[in-house]
């Protein structure tokens, strides 16, 4: 080989060279980015994960939540039945009301239709007594209204008692 051959060789193997320090600078270039992102990639999976972890953490609350709401649903029927059931109570309750009302009116009428009667029939007997005494023809006829106001007397304590009310006895 002579000094130019050598001297190409030196060139062509420098220019090798060179090319091979470009191609390995643009490589580790490469390297270096892809290192960027592989850590880059660690830090966005490391805050997915921390993340997913504060998800799973929020979802277990939203769970227990939602037992409560299912917990507070099943209170809240359970008392609308039971006031359904009250509101079906007090009605009856006001109907019954009524009727005893009424029925205790009825007696109270009664109680004064009998004390009506027997004022009439004490009436009577005094006047029976008063013809009596003038005369015995209206005796048996004055035992008689007796009879008559003493079962009058005794039907009128008796619906006194069950009206509630004393009775009054007149004559």
């Amino acid at each position: 080989m002579d000094g130019g051959d050598l001297e190409q060789t030196v060139a062509a193997l420098r220019a090798e060279l060179r090319e091979r320090a470009a191609s390995e600078a643009a490589l580790r270039g490469q390297l270096t980015e892809a290192r960027a992102e592989l850590e880059g990639r660690d830090a966005a999976h490391g805050q997915l994960e921390a993340m997913q972890q504060e998800l799973r953490g929020e979802l277990e609350e939203l769970r227990g939540l939602l037992g409560q709401l299912a917990e507070a649903e099943a209170a809240r029927e359970r008392l609308t039945a039971e006031r359904d059931l009250l509101a079906v109570e007090v009605a009856l309750l006001r109907e019954e009301l009524a009727a005893s009302r009424v029925s205790s009116e009825a007696a109270r009428a009664e109680a004064a239709g009998l004390r009506a009667e027997l004022e009439r029939l004490g009436a009577e007997l005094g006047q029976a007594r008063t013809e009596a005494i003038s005369g015995d023809a209206g005796l048996s006829e004055a035992r008689s209204l007796l009879a008559e106001a003493r079962a009058a007397r005794q039907k009128l304590v008796g619906a006194g008692a069950a009206g509630g009310e004393p009775p009054a006895v007149g004559g």
